[in-house]
């Protein structure tokens, strides 16, 4: 799937059947988005994700993956995001300006830029509860 740097755990090459059950890969337990990628635990959450036995994946601050990252973040996802971060950087990634970007990048392009913003937000959030 996806080429890892030295010493990541996620190495498709490297994972077994046994490894695959262990980190739900391609959502093999049939989990619902929002057991998936979990930043507040909601009772009915909890419950999914207890009745179908997933383990926690992977964690990065408030986020808690139920699916191996690399099955769970598409390749076009890591790309939009990839142009977003060229973007971010003030180049664009057609030729010109905002006006000559296709209308789906530039969406992407404020749909990240809101979920970055949610996501510094709840861990500001999070850091304040203590």
């Amino acid at each position: 799937m996806l080429a890892t740097r030295d010493g990541s755990p996620f190495d498709c090459g490297r994972c077994g059947p046994k490894d695959r059950v262990q980190r739900n890969c391609a959502n093999s337990l049939g989990l619902s988005d929002a057991a998936k990628a979990v930043f507040r635990y909601t009772e009915g959450v909890a419950e999914e994700l207890k009745a179908k036995g997933a383990p926690k994946v992977f964690s990065l601050r408030g986020l808690r993956l139920y699916e191996c990252p690399l099955s769970f973040i598409t390749w076009e996802t890591r790309e939009i995001v990839r142009a977003v971060y060229l973007m971010e950087g003030g180049r664009m990634f057609f030729s010109g300006g905002w006006g000559d970007q296709s209308a789906w990048l530039v969406e992407a392009f404020e749909i990240f830029r809101a979920e970055n913003a949610a996501f510094r937000k709840d861990i500001a959030d999070g850091e304040k509860a203590g």
